[in-house]
């Protein structure tokens, strides 16, 4: 099951999953079982939402909240900024990002990897140029902050492995079908406290990429090298210095296990002394 080629409807037309809006000016997308007026009036205005709302992140690329929605849905919401004429140019055959983040999450939901489910999108465009775009997933209620669970992770034995055992379960088998998070740090990675202790998921999926086959021995080996070392950046912020061998042995393995592939240690560990010494 692990490595058999997903399935997916198209994101991109009216089918049982999803609702396609095309205006003269905007190009919106909804999916069929978040579908509300609340939502549909959210994607008709959305930076009247966002500005109103506690700004998590405000860049040149992108500016984010957490909003509420007319029917008091709390709801995340991702402008995608359009940096002018020339990246206009750039981009023009390229995927806009937010179709990109949203079409991403359906397929890690589709490998029932736990994300924010993403309810719908909306292009604003002008002769045929996305001007800006929007994104509006579900939030992720209760999370805990990454330097907080990480030091809850160094006290308890028994949640660290329930945390590597969960997170390299859905990497094996987001890598199985060809699905790449592409920034798999510990900031990417959600927790939060659920009815059996505390459950995990991946957030941000803006870099994801999906080729629909296995991926290569390379790319896993990155992708294994990027969680590594962001865990042992973390600790040397908190004055927490951990071996780059030791700690990697207690990665490496349950992956190599659930994917059934081994890997030497010289594929994995000169990736992560590259990331640590950015």
């Amino acid at each position: 099951m692990r490595n058999s080629p997903l399935k997916l409807p198209s994101c991109f037309e009216d089918n049982d999953y999803f609702i396609f809006l095309k205006e003269e000016d905007r190009i919106a997308v909804i999916r069929r079982d978040r579908d509300s007026e609340a939502l549909r009036i959210c994607l008709k205005t959305p930076e009247l939402f966002l500005s109103h709302a506690g700004i998590l992140k405000d860049s040149r690329t992108t500016k984010a909240s957490i909003s509420k929605l007319e029917d008091d849905t709390p709801v995340f919401i991702k402008r995608y900024n359009n940096k002018g004429f020339l990246h206009t140019l750039k981009y023009f055959f390229k995927t806009p990002r937010a179709i990109k983040a949203f079409h991403n999450a359906w397929i890690f939901e589709a490998c029932d990897i736990p994300v924010p489910r993403a309810q719908g999108i909306v292009l604003f465009r002008h002769l045929g140029f996305t001007k800006i775009s929007y994104l509006v997933t579900d939030t992720v209620n209760d999370s805990i902050a990454t330097l907080d669970f990480f030091k809850m992770l160094e006290r308890d034995s028994f949640l660290f492995v329930k945390f590597t055992e969960t997170v390299l379960a859905y990497l094996s088998i987001a890598h199985g079908h060809g699905l790449r998070h592409g920034d798999m740090k510990m900031s990417n990675i959600f927790c939060r406290k659920s009815q059996d202790g505390y459950s995990f998921g991946f957030w941000d999926l803006d870099g994801a990429t999906f080729t629909g086959k296995p991926l290569s021995r390379k790319r896993r080996a990155a992708e294994l090298a990027r969680l590594i070392s962001s865990y042992i950046e973390i600790g040397r912020r908190l004055s927490i210095e951990l071996p780059i061998h030791e700690t990697s042995e207690h990665f490496i393995p349950i992956y190599e296990k659930l994917s059934k592939i081994s890997f030497r240690r010289d594929e994995i560990i000169p990736g992560i002394e590259k990331f640590l010494n950015r």
